[in-house]
């Protein structure tokens, strides 16, 4: 009896819960340590099967692996069972049984103990489902992790899964095969990078180290490789590190080097001027051809305002621009301006501002593109000068016009006036003559034969005068004679017959166009003409030949002159305007000298006409 007490005091104050079943697998003990862990008394087990307090999956899974045990006779060694304790909380236990025989080896049940294991699992399961976490963030970084040992020279102990995608080795060919980051580095860095990790490693610092690798499948790829040393008693025993692939930033920072340098050949050696400009207006840049425009040195730059280099009379108005951009008034402006150099002279530029953007609008400036365009002004200025004595011309042109025109119909009204006194003073009263003799033959017995010859005497004499007259109006005798004998003929009755003395030299050997022949009668007429009514001369030498391809006429008097440029002012000139117009039309050339005692014309008039 006191043996059963002790034994009972004993399965009471241990941790684990002992139990008995039956061979049928009920519960025929159960110590009272399985109310603290599962909530139940012992009574309320008594009778029942440990399966009922399994889930449905626990209860198929430990009912086989049971029932093959104890076929066996055997003992339950470390089975795990998973359970729902009174509250319905999951619980972990831990079993461990022996078989139970009476004496004659009759196989009676099991008896064992329970132990819970619930704090522990949930540990495990903590620390596993963490190391997996660890495992999959590891395994999913853009890059490789690694630990590495130097206890039997140096091996890799891990290696993440990054490792393929990096450098197209799997981890296992790192950790089983013995391959090595270093092995696979760029011949002309593993200097570099032994020589860093190790000077690192020395001194117990965190080794950072850029260099290039070259991959399974012969890329070169840049990597950034950070790591640091694990010691143990001060000793270096292995390394931990990350690499990760940089080739994307490398390329880049290269890119943007090159870029920064092509930029800055673009800002010096661009034929534009150029200046950056801070939004307080103080030049802070400015290219190689900006300060040779300018005449300013780097020194300059720092302490140069941009109204500074304003004239006066824009300084507002620009300052008004240049602000005008940052209040987003404006996205460029483009002016030109005369600006002031260093040395005080002025020059004219064209100048673009515009805002160089920032969508944080920290830092603001304006860049400016100056082209010199004094030379352009100047070329600008002249033809306004131009332009303004061309309208002078024109207007005078316009005035002379209007003045020739002016002389063409006086010219034309004086033409009518001679012509019409002409037919009265000779015509008109020669015909009138005859009239009286025709009319005294009529009147009288008509046997007066005196009176009829001289009534036909003065028809006689009408006709010619008519005929001078007309041939004065138009020329019919050049489609009859031609342009030599016409002028012949000319000369007899016209310069002769008023008492001139004509040394004619008139040597023209063949026909002249009908066309040309007319302009060239109609110059020497009004020549003749000019000569008879203002020269006052007695002897005139004409001449009219050809010279090569050109008809020449070269007319001299011994007359009283004449003031040549006055004359072509004056209504009485229009004749001379004439000559001048007839030869300008035939693209002849006209030469014409005047002196007191000598007037000298000559002129020279293509054949071929065009």
């Amino acid at each position: 009896m006191k043996n059963k007490e002790f034994f009972k005091s004993i399965v009471e104050l241990t941790s684990d819960i002992i139990w008995e079943v039956d061979e049928n697998w009920c519960y025929t003990y159960i110590s009272g340590k399985v109310k603290e862990y599962m909530g139940y008394t012992a009574d309320e087990l008594i009778g029942k099967m440990p399966l009922s307090l399994m889930t449905d999956d626990e209860t198929e899974k430990i009912k086989n692996k049971v029932r093959i045990i104890s076929s066996r006779r055997g003992n339950l060694a470390d089975i795990e069972i998973k359970v729902f304790n009174k509250k319905k909380d999951i619980r972990y236990l831990m079993i461990n049984g022996m078989p139970i025989l009476d004496s004659e080896k009759k196989f009676r049940g099991y008896r064992g103990v329970v132990r819970d294991v619930t704090d522990k699992k949930l540990a495990e399961s903590a620390y596993k489902e963490s190391e997996n976490h660890l495992s999959t963030l590891m395994n999913n970084l853009p890059g490789m992790a690694y630990r590495g040992s130097f206890t039997n020279g140096f091996k890799m102990e891990f290696v993440s899964e990054g490792a393929y995608a990096l450098s197209g080795y799997t981890p296992s060919v790192f950790v089983e095969k013995g391959i090595s980051s270093k092995s696979i580095i760029y011949p002309d860095d593993i200097k570099m990078v032994k020589t860093t990790v190790r000077n690192a490693l020395n001194d117990k610092k965190q080794y950072d180290v850029i260099f290039r690798i070259i991959t399974a499948d012969s890329k070169i790829k840049w990597i950034m490789d950070k790591g640091f040393g694990i010691y143990k008693d001060g000793t270096l025993i292995g390394i931990e590190g990350f690499s990760f692939d940089i080739t994307e930033t490398r390329e880049a920072v290269e890119y943007g080097i090159k870029n920064e340098r092509r930029f800055k050949n673009l800002f010096e050696s661009n034929p534009q001027g150029i200046t950056i400009a801070d939004r307080d207006g103080f030049i802070i840049q400015a290219n190689r051809r900006w300060k040779q425009m300018f005449g300013y040195t780097d020194a300059d730059i720092s302490k140069l305002h941009m109204s500074s280099l304003r004239l006066q009379e824009y300084r507002n108005s620009d300052i008004s621009l240049f602000k005008s951009l940052f209040n987003r008034d404006n996205a460029f402006y483009r002016i030109e301006r005369s600006f002031e150099k260093n040395d005080g002279s002025v020059l004219w530029y064209d100048l673009t501002a515009a805002l160089l953007d920032d969508p944080d609008e920290q830092d603001l400036y304006v860049i400016g593109l100056y082209v010199d365009i004094t030379e352009r002004k100047k070329i600008e200025e002249e033809l306004k000068r131009l332009h303004g004595d061309l309208e002078n011309i024109v207007i005078e042109r316009t005035e002379e016009i209007n003045r020739l025109t002016l002389k063409v119909i006086n010219s034309q009204e004086e033409e009518r006036q001679r012509i019409a006194r002409d037919l009265h003073d000779g015509v008109g009263q020669s015909i009138l003559a005859a009239k009286y003799a025709f009319n005294s033959f009529m009147n009288g017995d008509c046997k007066d034969n005196k009176l009829l010859e001289k009534g036909k005497l003065l028809i006689d004499m009408a006709s010619q005068e008519l005929r001078g007259v007309y041939t004065g109006i138009y020329p019919h005798m050049l489609g009859e004679l031609g342009l030599k004998d016409t002028i012949d003929w000319f000369i007899r009755n016209f310069l002769e017959a008023s008492g001139m003395e004509v040394i004619n030299k008139n040597t023209l050997v063949s026909d002249v166009p009908y066309n040309l022949s007319i302009n060239i009668y109609r110059i020497m007429q009004e020549l003749f003409n000019n000569i008879v009514r203002h020269a006052e001369a007695d002897t005139v030498t004409v001449l009219l030949c050809h010279e090569g391809n050109s008809v020449v006429i070269e007319i001299s008097d011994n007359g009283k002159g004449f003031d040549i440029e006055k004359a072509g002012k004056t209504c009485t000139g229009a004749g001379l305007i004439n000559v001048r117009k007839r030869v300008e039309y035939l693209k002849g050339h006209l030469e014409m000298e005047s002196i007191p005692g000598r007037t000298w014309t000559k002129i020279e008039i293509p054949v071929e006409q065009r």
